[in-house]
């Protein structure tokens, strides 16, 4: 079989090893993160293409899912053997990028003017920013899961003591108390998290054994997607319907991967392409999910008002496209050649290197 350019490593391998590059991992991930742009490329203004018949259905199926998915995957590649260490890191990479990037969004959507669709006044935004996430509430999330969950999985120090931990979180988003430091989304997507730690493990045994397995398993994953996120919008038990929506979703995302690791090993070159796409958006998704944003205002007011662009799918294409295109090309020739934008875009762990 024809080699690809991604350097592969089997689960078991990559646990035990203390690797945490997985293709399937990746390409979830990957898969992930474009989804979250494509997401914010449905422009409600000066074109409503959010509202509109199919476009919003679309919209509505993948935003059950896409971000859960990238919680998933941290749980997937988590690792912590020496707490001070692990946190130093994240503070790095994750704490540093969250406040340096939150405060530049308070400020733009303070004093951004035309550029910007909702406005809010600095003390609203930055209650907003310390208490409840700001605009990158997924890093604020993320950050307090790697700051608690190393001493819960001492404690709850068995397979079975996390399924009852995992019971216990989502009985706290179900009291629903006021969403300071973001409890909700903690409690929400930690049991996502850890469910994603132990799947890793076992990815050889979820492969499917056959094309008829596999879609036998993606016909019954959407199904029971579809009967939850009926439920779920009618308010039924909220936080186990919203595990059940992501998790659902994931395993076709995932067999997805297995395939397109299939063929792009048996020499696809349009797979093998796709992979290699995937795994780049993979590697640098904090820094497309930094910078999206940004690049949204931008490539919005080029198509949108210089060059008066209405057609929908045009919009959301070149939006998505060019967005994650400059996020990319940015993180290979811009941001590597000064440490303190690498810095604090989460490229470099450390200011000293």
């Amino acid at each position: 079989m024809k080699a690809t350019s991604i350097d592969t490593v089997t689960p078991q391998a990559a646990v035990h090893s203390g690797r945490k590059r997985v293709v399937e991992v990746d390409t979830m991930r990957g898969v992930a993160i474009i989804l979250m742009v494509l997401g914010h490329s449905f422009l409600i203004y000066p074109i409503d293409i959010f509202n509109l018949p199919g476009y919003y259905e679309f919209h509505r199926w993948f935003y059950t899912f896409h971000m859960g998915m990238l919680f998933l995957v941290a749980g997937a590649v988590y690792s912590c053997k020496d707490y001070k260490s692990f946190i130093s890191k994240k503070i790095h990479r994750i704490l540093v990028p969250y406040v340096v990037f939150d405060i530049i969004s308070v400020l733009f959507r303070a004093f951004g003017g035309i550029f910007v669709n909702v406005h809010a006044d600095l003390q609203r935004s930055a209650i907003n920013f310390i208490f409840r996430g700001g605009d990158y509430w997924f890093l604020y999330t993320i950050f307090m899961i790697f700051l608690i969950y190393p001493w819960l999985e001492k404690l709850f120090d068995k397979p079975w003591k996390e399924v009852v931990l995992m019971f216990m979180l989502l009985a706290i988003v179900e009291w629903n108390p006021r969403n300071y430091f973001l409890c909700c989304q903690f409690g929400q997507y930690l049991p996502i998290f850890i469910i994603g730690k132990y799947a890793v493990r076992r990815m050889d045994d979820l492969r499917p054994s056959s094309h008829i397995a596999s879609l036998a398993i993606m016909v019954a994953m959407s199904l029971l997607w579809w009967v939850t996120n009926h439920y779920y919008e009618n308010g039924y038990d909220r936080s186990p319907l919203f595990l059940v929506r992501v998790i659902s979703m994931a395993v076709v995302v995932f067999i997805f991967a297995c395939y397109l690791k299939e063929w792009a090993e048996r020499g696809n070159v349009i797979s093998q392409k796709a992979q290699d796409l995937l795994a780049v958006c993979s590697k640098y998704s904090l820094q497309i999910y930094l910078f999206d944003a940004f690049w949204m205002v931008l490539i919005r007011t080029v198509l949108c008002t210089c060059f008066h662009i209405t057609h929908p799918m045009v919009i959301l294409f070149f939006m998505t496209t060019i967005n994650i295109a400059l996020t990319l090309l940015l993180c290979l020739y811009v941001l590597p050649k000064n440490k303190w934008l690498s810095w604090v875009s989460g490229l470099r762990s450390s200011l000293k290197k």
